[in-house]
């Protein structure tokens, strides 16, 4: 079975080609659910089935999450020497292994060992989802971009149905055990799902240094030491802890600060999530042919200018009703959405277009660490802006984004 496409003369689809897509859609999509229907009930689950008081859970995952990130030169070394689909299916039992030892084991101690499995486990998915992305895609640019863009779509998509799955079960009288069991399968499921998609194209080695004698993490120097690798990673970076720190604050924000509706809360989540959807794949097929800098650069100037109308949606809401602010926070959420898709997708086919082809798991597993503290850094930074002064949290996110634009304003064309 053939899974690597090329893109032949005067092919126009936004998809990508070949057989593959289907094996690479299907396995994305349910590993992608399986997050997506945890991730809302996570404190929650937790406390449950290990009887730990819900401080003790969220402090437990922060140190878990920061823990981590020590090991991602090891997760990159590990996805260079076997390849992603190996890493891909190892990182979805762990995290099926996972699941199942939460429900059979009790303690703090085993809480942490099996959340700091699962957390590597997320952490590899993430570095291996893209790597075999850009493996199938063959040499092609167009193809790259293609299949990064359609890995994106498939995570947002799941991770958005996955949680309303979750919500609807829970909804309906289901137990957090049944949760975690259900996480369990999918997981283990979407292992199975990648098996398909076998062959030498997606489990390369770097046989070139292995000829040599040279194990692959020597092949090359420390991403950290590459100027242009710093700047899309800081500039990514920046972007994501923007992004992490709006995802929490937007439910406080509205509902607290703004006081509307808690209907107004879902409907920008469902804003978002169908637009994502909907807008990755056709968006990032017009972006082919520019330069990523100057896309990088709008996507960040459209980001700022989205924060800023947070705040002006506050301003309106003070008299003129929800309507007013309803309108304007749709715009917001509508104008970060388009953001969103342009700049983590120009990052993505940046970073995976830096490096050559052995050292791309070191460099996109290098990336996972600034990601990392972002993701550790956004509940703390949200919280202690909005206990100050609420609006001034979307001016810092606006400069947050302006100055990922700076960084990333002068990354050129990749072949």
């Amino acid at each position: 079975m053939s899974t690597a496409t090329e893109t032949g003369p005067g092919r126009e689809g936004v998809l990508p080609g070949g057989t593959g897509v289907w094996w690479f859609t299907s396995a994305g999509l349910l590993n992608s659910l399986g997050t997506g229907f945890f991730l809302s009930f996570a404190l929650l689950f937790f406390q449950d089935v290990a009887a730990l008081p819900l401080a003790t859970v969220g402090t437990g995952l922060t140190a878990v999450t920061l823990a981590v990130l020590p090991l991602m030169s090891v997760l990159g070394r590990l996805a260079d020497r076997v390849g992603p689909r190996t890493l891909l299916i190892g990182a979805a039992l762990a995290r099926s292994a996972a699941f199942a030892g939460f429900l059979a084991a009790d303690g703090l101690t085993a809480f942490l060992v099996l959340a700091m499995l699962s957390s590597l486990g997320a952490r590899a998915e993430q570095i291996g989802s893209p790597l075999l992305a850009v493996t199938l895609a063959g040499t092609t640019k167009a193809e790259r971009g293609r299949w990064l863009a359609l890995s994106r779509t498939v995570f947002n998509a799941g991770v958005g149905c996955g949680a309303l799955l979750g919500g609807l079960l829970v909804g309906r009288g289901f137990g957090y055990a049944s949760l975690g069991l259900m996480t369990a399968v999918g997981f283990l499921l979407a292992a199975l799902l990648y098996l398909p998609l076998g062959g030498r194209s997606a489990d390369r080695t770097d046989a070139t240094a292995a000829r040599s004698g040279t194990p692959p993490e020597e092949a090359g120097g420390s991403p950290w030491r590459d100027p242009r690798f710093v700047r899309v990673a800081l500039a990514g970076a920046l972007l994501f802890l923007a992004a992490a720190a709006l995802e929490s604050a937007v439910p406080v924000y509205l509902l607290t600060v703004l006081g509307l509706p808690g209907w107004t809360v879902g409907a920008l989540f469902a804003l978002n999530t169908a637009l994502l959807a909907l807008g990755q794949l056709p968006l990032s097929r017009r972006l082919e042919h520019h330069s990523p800098g100057r896309v990088l650069s709008a996507g960040a100037l459209i980001a700022t200018v989205s924060f800023l109308l947070f705040p002006v949606a506050g301003a309106l809401g003070a008299g003129n009703g929800t309507g007013a602010s309803a309108a304007v926070l749709a715009a917001a959420m509508t104008g970060w959405t388009v953001s969103e898709m342009i700049v983590f997708q120009t990052v993505a086919v940046v970073l995976t277009s830096i490096p050559t082809e052995r050292r791309r798991g070191a460099y996109l597993a290098a990336n996972q660490i600034p990601v990392g503290v972002a993701t550790a850094l956004a509940p703390l930074f949200v919280t202690s802006m909005l206990a100050v002064r609420p609006a001034a949290l979307f001016w810092v996110l606006g400069a947050l984004a302006l100055t990922a634009g700076f960084l990333a304003r002068k990354e050129s064309p990749t072949p």
